[in-house]
C-alpha cells in the first residue's frame, strides 16, 4: 500500500494543532499560509477557507496554494516529491494505527501534478477524519 495520502492527513494534524502549539509555532504557520498566498496568488480568504475544509474553490490557485503548505511544512521536497517515510512517521503520532491505517488506504492515490494530487489528498483526508470547527481561529 502506498502511503502518499497520509501527508494530507499531516498538514492537517499540523493545521488542527495550531492552536495548541507555542506562539512561535503559530508564528510561523502563519508566515508558511501568507508565504504561499504571496507565491500562488490565491486570495487569502480563500488560502483559509480550503485550510479550514471548505472545498468549494477547486481552482488551480488553490491546489498550488496547498502543495506549497504541504512544501513549508516538510512533507514535499523541493524536488515536489513526497516525503514517504516522514509522513508514515507523523500519522503514526498523530492517529491510531487503525484509523492511520484506514486513512492511508482511503486516501491513496497518484496524479502526475503535484498540485492536483496535493488538493485531492488534503481533502480526502479533510473529509475522512474528525476536525474541530474551530481550527485557525484565534
Amino acid at each position: 500500500m502506498q502511503s502518499s495520502g497520509a501527508v494530507a492527513c499531516c498538514l492537517l494534524i499540523a493545521i488542527v494543532a495550531v492552536n495548541a502549539w507555542p506562539m512561535q509555532k503559530k508564528v510561523e504557520i502563519r508566515k508558511h499560509i501568507r508565504s504561499c498566498v504571496k507565491e500562488t496568488g490565491v486570495p487569502g480568504k480563500n488560502a483559509l477557507r480550503v485550510l479550514k475544509g471548505n472545498f468549494v474553490d477547486e481552482s488551480y490557485e488553490v491546489k498550488c496554494f496547498v502543495k506549497c503548505m504541504f512544501n513549508r511544512v516538510g512533507f514535499i521536497n523541493d524536488d515536489n516529491e513526497l516525503m514517504k517515510d516522514l509522513l508514515i512517521e507523523k500519522i503514526r503520532q498523530n492517529l491510531e494505527e487503525e484509523e492511520a491505517d484506514q486513512l492511508i488506504e482511503k486516501c491513496n492515490m497518484t496524479n502526475d501534478d503535484i498540485n492536483e494530487l496535493a488538493f485531492a489528498m488534503y481533502r480526502c483526508c479533510f473529509e475522512n477524519i474528525e476536525v474541530p470547527t474551530d481550527i485557525l481561529t484565534k
